[in-house]
């Protein structure tokens, strides 16, 4: 049990109970970039590519403080656009999107831990609930805040766009 938290560093307050004082840092890192290549290659036609990255991690500490939520993320965009003029009253744009948003989600222990308290071999140490978990409602939790392995979540989107442009009239 006290492998998953620190022993006290405060005051004793009697019965078992102690103060315990921890002040982790919270590590945020967020690096942007973009890229835009733009190319006329005659009176009537234009082309354009854009990619832009995101990438980030947001490191925020847990209750406990021997663990940690890390969250890396990244997300890129590529972006095409095709303009062609077909007269002073016509244009038309067709544009073509990709977009892929990946996140790594997991609450490692920051601290060697003793692989005995793994539930599952070569894992992070699991969560022991008392008290069980009904809907929304969840018992007192004796280790970290979700005691779970990382988890991968990724979105890809596709976009695609032919628009007509009709001038009428005076403008």
């Amino acid at each position: 049990f006290f492998a998953y938290w620190p022993l006290p560093n405060g005051a004793e307050r009697g019965g078992g109970v102690a103060e315990s004082f921890s002040n982790p840092g919270q590590k945020v890192r967020e690096d942007f970039g973009l890229i835009r290549l733009d190319y006329t290659y005659s009176d009537k036609d234009s082309f354009s590519v854009n990619y832009n990255i995101d990438d980030g991690e947001n490191d925020l500490p847990a209750a406990d403080p021997l663990f940690i939520t890390v969250t890396p993320q990244r997300s890129n965009l590529l972006a095409f656009q095709e303009t062609h003029v077909f007269s002073p009253n016509v244009l038309n744009v067709a544009t073509l999107g990709y977009s892929r948003a990946a996140t790594l989600q997991g609450t490692p222990p920051i601290v060697p831990f003793d692989p005995k308290l793994s539930f599952i071999s070569g894992s992070v140490p699991g969560a022991i609930t008392i008290g069980g978990a009904i809907a929304s409602t969840v018992g007192a939790t004796i280790t970290s805040p979700s005691g779970n392995r990382s988890l991968l979540h990724v979105r890809n989107f596709f976009t695609y766009a032919d628009d007509l442009h009709l001038v009428r009239g005076a403008h």
